[in-house]
């Protein structure tokens, strides 16, 4: 009787722990949604340059790099900025942190630079090839 009566205070207990942060549990689904965004759309615009790089008709290939360059500008930027904040909020916010361990700065450090090169480099190269 006394287990029972433990056992239900303990899953109280612990049921109102998980309660007291959905700030984080919404932080996490925020995250799994943006970083699997960002990855979708990173697969749609390479489909799409794919496309256009095999294609012999100048109409297509043109429309193909027009909309990759868009998924580029309207979801690609703010999802990779999305991913990049709340995984820094999340490893601050937990015990490991974000300076803690080797790999979540690598993580960090790349996510930058994939964004970084994605707005600077791929644009122009983007804006050039639909130019022609």
């Amino acid at each position: 009787m006394t287990e029972q009566i433990g056992s239900q205070i303990g899953s109280q207990i612990g049921s109102q722990g998980r309660q007291r942060r959905p700030g984080r549990q919404v932080l996490r689904i925020l995250h799994l949604l943006s970083s699997a965004g960002w990855f979708g759309v990173g697969v749609a615009q390479l489909g799409l340059h794919l496309i256009a790089r095999g294609t012999g008709r100048p109409a297509l290939r043109f429309h193909a790099y027009e909309i990759g360059g868009m998924f580029g500008q309207m979801l690609s930027a703010p999802l990779a900025i999305t991913a990049l904040v709340t995984g820094i909020v999340l490893a601050a916010r937990s015990p490991w942190g974000v300076f803690r361990h080797w790999w979540i700065v690598i993580k960090v450090v790349l996510t930058c630079a994939v964004i970084g090169f994605a707005s600077t480099a791929l644009a122009s190269w983007t804006d050039r090839v639909t130019e022609r």
